[in-house]
């Protein structure tokens, strides 16, 4: 998982200065990058994990892929849920 900073999470923000960990601000503002983010990736379903994106063609590192579009939650929120759909699994939390 990736975090990106904003406003409100950023200690460089808060201090005024320009952070550079905001690679989904830029992309979604990026016409190239929307362009490229659709054919770069399929759904695909990977059996015991359920559905998933993998790549169809080669990423640069650290380059924008696409904007994710489901819930948010918070850390505590995700690991109740991890706790909940696994605990009856050999999973390691």
């Amino acid at each position: 998982m990736f975090y990106e900073c904003d406003e409100l999470n950023c200690a460089l923000a808060r201090l005024g200065i320009t952070c550079s960990n905001r690679n989904f601000e830029k992309g979604i503002a990026s016409y190239e990058n929307f362009k490229l983010s659709q054919k770069r990736y399929a759904v695909c379903w990977t059996g015991n994990r359920g559905h998933g994106l993998r790549a169809t063609q080669d990423i640069e590192p650290h380059r924008f892929i696409i904007e994710y579009k489901g819930e948010l939650i918070g850390q505590e929120e995700c690991q109740q849920r991890m706790a909940n759909m696994y605990q009856d699994t050999q999973a390691i939390l």
